[in-house]
């Protein structure tokens, strides 16, 4: 048996790495789904009880905390998996950089909560700001011994931890909400979040971290952190930066708008596509030597994200007028075409997501870099004229710019670690591609004379399930028969090993459920 400071050992079944990595993202796939039900109920319930002056104001808020996260980010997690070595002796100092790192976020977030409050001419922001910076560091004391589960590919553990955060984030979310009916809901949400994370990882973990500090060990994980705290930068700028000039050009209620947005459009590859990219990561870093199978599991990568990307983003641009209208009412109607413009944003970066952990695991974090720099320069060149000349759809609009020009710097990185990309390419994204073309010719009719109608909302709500429904699976027929016509088994071996994958998952999860030790 591990004692309370033993982190466990790798996992004594043998099985191929491909196979732990394609299913470790299909348990994530669908355990995420979970979470990503959890937090759309809470968005479209609060969206009914709260303005979008709520919505606005609190995006101001996360704005400053995503501001000064970004600023202080280590980069020790990703240096931690990417080492290949042992890394027990080096977790102690992680964790106490951790903390410290926490302090100094609540101390910066709560002396600059003013002059945030004056910026935006928003003083209702002020008491929000300091009760989360305090929030925030409490949430720093989190278990990092969490680190194994990714580590060692147990996505299983590491699913469940965010499913259940979710779960009570949303809940107290909704119940605050219907209470208060104002923007401390979303405060609460946030609370209630941190809190249920840091206990859980004390509940479901059985390391215990206690502070220490090696100078040489922290020296060593900052080389390689250097990048992805360089690169978490200029993912905020390249992330906020909208936010910042809708805010401040338009005002809090244009923010709201665009927030709501950007959620909604967020919401469906986050969970889903941007987690099954990230699974891999760990998987890339034991592959490092091999090339031919790094490329394989690459391809499997793309292939996931691809399947699930372009149906998923195509297909809310299909349905957003009716969907809008009957989830979030009338009173949200010009987030609409923000979230057509986003969700084509959202496919590209989905695509180029895939990257990242190709990059980090690989040991080149400044190809991330790079590929951020050009993200951030075009958001930087383009946003202030499309707000100026387009409003608040230039700043979607901006943001689809600066996506293309990420993807681009991302291809070139990624022909330095794969070599030729050509086939790969193909053979990851041309069914989905071609499958969602079929389905977004066969229901645009359908989808604009749905908006066009003025029928009840039961009516409504049958009437886009049927159309989600036929979506689906005119998508997923047109796939596999693409797929099939070009003698590419990718996606149909992909898809059916992810289903394969959720039965053992499910054994896993009954084995190891919270609080038991490790033993795998």
């Amino acid at each position: 048996m591990n004692s309370g400071n033993t982190p466990p050992s790798s996992d004594s079944t043998p099985m191929s790495l491909t196979t732990k990595m394609v299913r470790g993202a299909g348990w994530i796939f669908s355990a995420k789904m979970a979470g990503r039900i959890l937090t759309a109920l809470k968005l479209v319930i609060l969206a009914r009880l709260l303005s979008p002056g709520d919505f606005g104001l609190f995006g101001i808020v996360v704005l400053a905390m995503a501001g000064f996260e970004a600023l202080t980010r280590t980069g020790f997690d990703e240096a931690l998996v990417q080492r290949r070595e042992d890394i027990r002796d080096d977790l102690n100092t992680a964790w106490t950089v951790q903390v410290i790192r926490g302090l100094l976020l609540a101390v910066f977030l709560i002396a600059s909560a003013p002059f945030i409050a004056w910026f935006f001419d928003e003083p209702r922001a002020l008491p929000l700001l300091r009760i989360l910076g305090g929030v925030k560091f409490i949430g720093s004391f989190s278990n990092i011994g969490m680190i194994f589960w990714q580590k060692e590919l147990h996505f299983n553990k590491r699913a469940l931890h965010g499913t259940l955060v979710a779960f009570i984030s949303a809940m107290a979310g909704i119940i605050a909400g219907l209470i208060l009916r104002n923007v401390w809901a979303l405060v609460w949400s946030n609370i209630a979040g941190t809190l249920s994370g840091l206990l859980l990882s004390y509940v479901m973990h059985p390391y215990r971290p206690r502070f220490s500090w090696d100078r040489e060990r922290a020296r060593t994980l900052l080389k390689y952190g250097v990048w992805v705290t360089g690169t978490s930068m200029l993912v905020y700028f390249s992330a906020y930066l909208d936010n910042l000039m809708v805010g401040k050009l338009l005002g809090t209620e244009a923010l709201g708008f665009y927030v709501m947005a950007y959620q909604l459009s967020l919401l469906p590859l986050k969970e889903t596509a941007y987690a099954v990219s990230g699974v891999f990561m760990p998987g890339y870093a034991k592959l490092q030597g091999d090339p031919k199978r790094l490329s394989r599991a690459y391809e499997r990568t793309l292939g996931i994200t691809a399947a699930v990307s372009f149906p998923v983003c195509l297909g809310i641009i299909l349905i957003a007028p009716p969907a809008v209208r009957l989830v979030l009412g009338d009173e949200w109607t010009p987030s609409i075409p923000l979230i057509q413009i986003l969700m084509v944003a959202q496919l590209i970066k989905s695509l180029s997501a895939t990257g990242s952990p190709l990059f980090l695991g690989t040991g080149r974090p400044h190809y991330e870099f790079r590929t951020q720099i050009a993200r951030a320069v075009v958001l930087g060149v383009s946003l202030a004229p499309a707000i100026l000349f387009l409003g608040i759809n230039g700043a979607a609009l901006s943001v689809v710019l600066s996506a293309i020009a990420m993807v681009l710097v991302y291809m070139a990185g990624l022909r330095g670690i794969v070599g030729r990309i050509s086939d790969l390419l193909r053979n990851s994204l041309l069914p989905p591609l071609a499958g969602s073309m079929v389905m977004m010719a066969l229901l645009t009719y359908p989808a604009v004379f749905l908006a066009r109608q003025e029928i009840s909302g039961g009516e409504l709500a049958i009437a886009l399930t049927a159309l989600i429904l036929s979506g689906g699976l005119l998508y997923g027929l047109a796939c596999w028969w693409f797929a099939r016509q070009l003698g590419n088994s990718l996606i149909q071996e992909v898809l059916l090993r992810i289903l394969k994958s959720i039965k053992p998952a499910k054994q896993d999860i009954q084995k190891t459920g919270p609080g038991r030790r490790e033993h795998e």
